[in-house]
């Protein structure tokens, strides 16, 4: 990787650089820049490449990686780890973060926080310095955030200006519902900073503006309101809802679950489903069970809303690269029975270095980031293991059932 010389950031210049003013790095120049979007447009292609043939032993590096670099949260939610065990309210140190910084950020093309806290739940400091980075490589940037701790408008000025994809996770269509369900949220809040996202989104040229999309878990208190749901995600300028059925992680939490077998499940479903095709939207359910699936999908759709719809599965383009549309293409062809989202073109740095396979909470650890080069990681024993196992007649654990499968 070529080294850079360091530079006072310009509000440190225009206040005359005092003492103790933070430094941000340097730009890459113009024709690194260039040589690095091709070497990542052919990586992405390999990657698509080496998981269409199920490759164990991999040429690319992932394309996608998710730092998990908090696991603090300002919620309880009543559906959640953090509401529900203790999770240790942790942040990455920053020469961990900086050791996954120079090891992948000149390489890979997307950059997700986090997992398990939400991503603003950390020193405003270590914030600006991981968006200065994102900035200085030309990541694309996702971001998934319960959206209650956005800062002020010139903050969100900057976030909206280098976010790609922004994942708000909302459970509910009215106040009473939202705030029993998010602890300690308010409902009066959340709308507040949404609604200030979009008029900073809405300031962007129309090419440069960040997709929203929604999290919507699905539960037996918060069924009903899925459809009125939709279309306040549509007024919030949505691109995407998605709504998970509940995963029951502590049986605390086993009585929110829906029966997919009830029949108001499916006519819940089926109506969301209609009102975000109206509207446009792209509306996915995930975790649900194969034969609520096929239910869903026997919905027919007229032409305009087929030309909605066709819509939004391009514009993702303008705002996510070519990789989407790489990613996109290659869902299409289908190559065996289990197609993991992970293993080829994602991987996840947990919070403290080690590398993890994916989000599901079963993850395998494959490796340690602080005790050996990332290249030596993605392709050992264990990696590969998992790869060739996945379509195998025994896959290795909680990859058999898992509901993160294409």
């Amino acid at each position: 990787m070529e080294t850079h010389r360091r530079r006072p950031s310009e509000q440190a210049r225009a206040s005359g650089a005092r003492a103790g003013a933070a430094l941000v790095p340097e730009r890459f120049s113009r024709i690194h820049r260039v040589r690095r979007k091709l070497r990542r447009l052919a990586n992405e292609v390999r990657a698509q490449s080496a998981e269409r043939s199920k490759r164990p032993d991999l040429a690319s590096v992932p394309v996608h990686v998710n730092l998990n670099h908090t696991m603090i949260c300002n919620l309880r939610c009543v559906m959640c780890e953090q509401g529900l065990t203790h999770v240790p309210q942790r942040v990455m140190e920053l020469d961990v973060y900086r050791r996954v910084r120079d090891e992948l950020f000149d390489r890979i093309s997307e950059l997700s926080l986090t997992v398990m806290g939400d991503p603003f739940c950390v020193p405003k400091p270590f914030l600006r310095e991981i968006l200065d980075d994102v900035e200085r490589f030309d990541l694309r940037l996702e971001i998934t955030t319960n959206g209650l701790l956005f800062g002020d408008e010139e903050e969100l000025e900057r976030l909206a200006r280098l976010v790609n994809r922004m994942v708000l996770s909302i459970d509910g269509a009215t106040p009473a519902t939202y705030e029993r369900i998010r602890k300690p949220g308010k409902w009066d809040r959340l709308v507040d900073n949404v609604e200030r996202f979009q008029r900073a989104r809405r300031r962007l040229p129309p090419w440069r503006r960040p997709l929203i999309y929604f999290n919507y878990v699905v539960m037996k208190s918060n069924l009903e309101e899925l459809p009125d749901f939709v279309d306040l995600a549509a007024g919030w300028d949505g691109h995407e809802v998605s709504a998970a059925m509940l995963i029951t992680v502590d049986p605390a939490i086993a009585h929110e679950a829906c029966d997919e077998r009830d029949p108001r499940v499916l006519e819940v479903l089926s109506e969301a489903r209609r009102r975000a095709l109206e509207h446009g939207l792209r509306f996915r359910v995930g975790g649900a069970h194969p034969e609520l699936m096929k239910s869903l999908q026997r919905n027919s759709v007229g032409l305009r809303v087929a030309a909605l719809q066709a819509w939004a599965g391009v514009r993702p383009v303008f705002a996510l690269g070519l990789n989407n549309l790489v990613e996109r293409v290659g869902r299409r062809l289908r190559v065996a029975p289990r197609e993991c989202p992970f293993l080829w073109a994602k991987t996840h740095v947990q919070i403290d270095g080690t590398i993890g396979t994916c989000c599901h909470p079963q993850y395998y650890v494959t490796g340690d980031l602080m005790q050996q080069p990332f290249d030596a990681i993605w392709n050992n024993r264990r990696y590969r293991g998992l790869r060739s196992s996945l379509n195998s007649e025994y896959p290795a654990g909680a990859c058999k059932d898992c509901h993160l499968l294409r």
